[in-house]
């Protein structure tokens, strides 16, 4: 076996500070490959996608009409999934 080189280091300093959410930030995803992207959803019923090597914003996306709870991004940022939660209560 292999010697064990042990946990990596994280880096701790702050790189770029991404704040043009109205509200808390429920998710944020990371895609890699060629162009390097942060996605993030928001209370605010928002999806935005940053430049994660400037921490430029380059998009809003803005068609939900609940705040986004989850991100899920396929194959280098060409489909994006988001999905937010819908709570109803049911009488008898």
């Amino acid at each position: 076996m292999a010697p064990s080189r042990g946990p990596q280091t994280l880096a701790r300093t702050v790189h770029a500070t991404l704040s043009t959410h109205k509200g808390p930030v429920n998710v944020a995803r990371y895609s890699k490959g060629s162009a390097k992207y942060i996605l993030t959803g928001g209370q605010d019923r928002t999806v935005r996608l940053w430049n994660a090597s400037l921490g430029t914003e380059i998009k809003t996306f803005t068609a939900h009409g609940y705040e986004v709870l989850s991100i899920t991004v396929y194959g280098f940022i060409y489909f994006i999934l988001s999905t937010f939660q819908i709570e109803q209560l049911c009488t008898p």
